[in-house]
């Protein structure tokens, strides 16, 4: 047990300077751009509140408030859905559902 934790922890720390060395410190709020599309950005800017935000589901509103909005995909396992339906032509197979997974980035 104590030798797997050693390896994990030597992993985990490998992956962590790889990813700090890839990491782009961003200073500007302003604007995005398109060459950082698929990087990893750390950006730090000041925001002000100054805006009512409203949530319409549960009528509630906010006024000087800061409204978050955060897009995350994963890379994870997506099921495909396959149906077979035999022919007219073979009555002795009958029909079915079959799934088969993939990785893909999901929303």
């Amino acid at each position: 047990f104590i030798l797997w934790n050693e390896r994990r922890y030597i992993h985990d720390s490998q992956v962590v300077s790889e990813v700090w060395e890839s990491l782009i410190n961003y200073k500007s709020c302003d604007r995005a751009y398109a060459n950082l599309d698929g990087a990893l950005v750390h950006v730090t800017c000041e925001v002000q509140p100054g805006m009512q935000v409203l949530d319409e589901a549960f009528n509630i509103s906010v006024p000087d408030a800061l409204l978050l909005r955060r897009v995350v995909e994963a890379y994870a396992w997506q099921r495909v859905e396959h149906k077979y339906t035999p022919q007219p032509s073979e009555p002795s197979k009958n029909a079915c559902t079959y799934y088969t997974y993939r990785k893909a980035w999901l929303p």
